[in-house]
């Protein structure tokens, strides 16, 4: 076990040399966006509202583990994954600037990312119905936590899985919030 943060990082990259390149992996993206963001002069009108979206993830999530909870079942994070980016992009549909009857690129992604995360939560909540006990995924990820489980599952799992929801809506979220949305061949290839 790691006592420190610096050993805690080391232990992570040292033992699991894929999870080091999806750090960077993360980081890059992360320095990409912002940077964009800044080279097109909007990262303090965006940022707030990007705040704002990822406290929906966070409350999506955080509601769903009370939920879960309570039912003494914690893989029905795996069914609030499809409603935190039905979430996401309802927020970020709901923040844009302007008059929303010329936003047709953003309306065509939010019905698509709406249609695909009903899809993917009824299927898997269809799943959660028909087992009575927890998923052994979860069962096995969590035997060599320490401390209290609840706790654990709540920030090493929900809330981890609101922040990689956040990351994955980057691009609608970032369409969604452009004045300039316009069809062209990345959205008809995308």
């Amino acid at each position: 076990g790691c006592t420190d943060g610096d050993s805690c990082w080391r232990e992570l990259l040292d033992n699991k040399p894929p999870m080091m390149y999806l750090i960077l992996f993360f980081v890059a993206y992360i320095g990409a966006t912002v940077t964009t963001l800044i080279q097109h002069n909007i990262f303090w009108d965006i940022m707030p509202k990007f705040i704002v979206i990822g406290g929906v993830s966070v409350a999506i999530m955080a509601t769903s583990y009370g939920i879960a909870r309570r039912l003494k079942r914690y893989d029905l994070l795996d069914v609030a994954w499809g409603i935190t980016f039905i979430g996401i992009a309802l927020a970020s549909y709901g923040m844009q600037k302007g008059d929303r009857t010329e936003k047709d690129v953003q309306l065509l992604i939010l019905v698509l990312v709406v249609i695909w995360g009903v899809r993917l939560s009824w299927y898997i909540f269809q799943r959660f119905r028909r087992h009575t006990t927890v998923d052994p995924r979860y069962e096995k990820l969590w035997q060599s936590w320490r401390g209290n489980r609840d706790v654990q599952v709540f920030w090493r799992i929900y809330m981890v899985q609101a922040f990689l929801a956040l990351l994955v809506m980057i691009p609608v979220i970032h369409t969604n919030l452009l004045d300039h949305a316009r069809w062209g061949i990345q959205t008809y290839i995308g």
